[in-house]
């Protein structure tokens, strides 16, 4: 099978939007290269809960990549590269892949790998039990007990 990338969201620079959307019809891509903007959060849901993978780039990028969180919790494995501050997490957890530097390549390489069911179904068991055990309510308890012994 074929994978296509379907790019959702907001597009902070209009010009390079305009730029990329020429080059993938230069390439020929427009079959497997859908930009849709923005969309709801049923449509967003709908789509990480689809998804082989959830693809996040970003450089300099310490916070937190929410939309990455999102996609763990539709058991949907990330793809980042190591310049997000999240990458540590995915790659300690293996809860996806990491790219080091620009080797692009290697993504397809995971995405490919994805194909095996028996690895799809691991990594999936991964970020099942990664995010029960990282549950709001688990964290919470924790952050409640923390507070709870120092009192005393």
């Amino acid at each position: 099978p074929e994978e296509k990338l379907i790019m959702a969201g907001n597009w902070v620079d209009e010009d390079y939007k305009q730029a990329f959307k020429q080059k993938i019809a230069k390439e020929g891509l427009n079959e497997k290269v859908k930009i849709i903007g923005n969309i709801n959060e049923e449509q967003k849901h709908e789509l990480l809960s689809k998804a082989k993978a959830f693809v996040r780039f970003g450089q300099g990028e310490y916070g937190v990549a929410i939309g990455a969180l999102e996609a763990l919790e539709h058991s949907t494995p990330v793809i980042v590269n190591d310049a997000l501050g999240i990458s540590e997490m995915i790659e300690e957890n293996k809860l996806g892949f990491v790219i080091k530097g620009n080797d692009y390549a290697s993504a397809r390489s995971f995405l490919i790998s994805l194909r095996d069911i028996e690895f799809r179904d691991s990594m999936i068991r991964n970020i099942t039990n990664f995010v029960v055990e990282n549950s709001w309510e688990k964290s919470a308890n924790k952050i409640i007990n923390v507070i709870k012994n120092k009192k005393t």
